[in-house]
């Protein structure tokens, strides 16, 4: 399509080559008119078949589906980031994408939900382990220093502590 428009214009300066046609104006109107109707139709090209500028000057579409990139386009529909290159371009290929992505977008978001899940209950046991031990060695820190601080109640009356110094007694 976008050939056919350069031949089209080429044709038309031959046209006026042929017609010895000098006037600047009917040359500007004519050249004027092609360039508008090319842009078009690249614009066109571009933004419906989504096709660069590579593929346009070899006239011919280049395949970028390989599987690495069809798994990254699945991912990308089911996760709904849309990254929006590589696209399907056929009809059938749009509405597969549409009912795929009606199925895996609830199916991603069920499996994401499902690793939340199994990640919070992960961290509840580990901060639980973490409270017991913590218990534990509070616990056990102040059984050894309660069983440090034991002194007989002779030895209390007398005015001995637990590091048998002799406690002056207040007068």
């Amino acid at each position: 399509m976008i050939y056919e428009r350069q031949e089209e214009f080429v044709n038309s300066l031959f046209t006026l080559a042929m017609l010895n046609e000098t006037r600047r104006e009917v040359w500007s109107q004519l050249t004027r008119q092609h360039m508008h109707n090319m842009s078009d139709h690249l614009f066109t090209a571009f933004e419906k078949f989504f096709l660069t500028a590579a593929e346009v000057r070899a006239n011919d579409t280049i395949e970028i589906w390989s599987f690495s990139t069809a798994i990254f386009f699945a991912v990308t529909v089911v996760t709904t980031i849309g990254y929006g290159n590589p696209v399907p371009v056929t009809q059938l290929g749009r509405m597969m994408c549409i009912i795929f992505s009606l199925f895996g977008i609830p199916l991603t978001l069920v499996t994401i939900a499902d690793i939340g899940k199994f990640l919070s209950e992960h961290l509840v046991w580990m901060y639980g382990n973490y409270l017991r031990l913590k218990h534990f060695l509070w616990e056990r820190r102040h059984r050894h220093n309660a069983r440090k601080e034991r002194v007989c109640e002779h030895c209390q009356r007398q005015g001995f502590t637990n590091n048998i110094h002799f406690i002056e007694e207040q007068r």
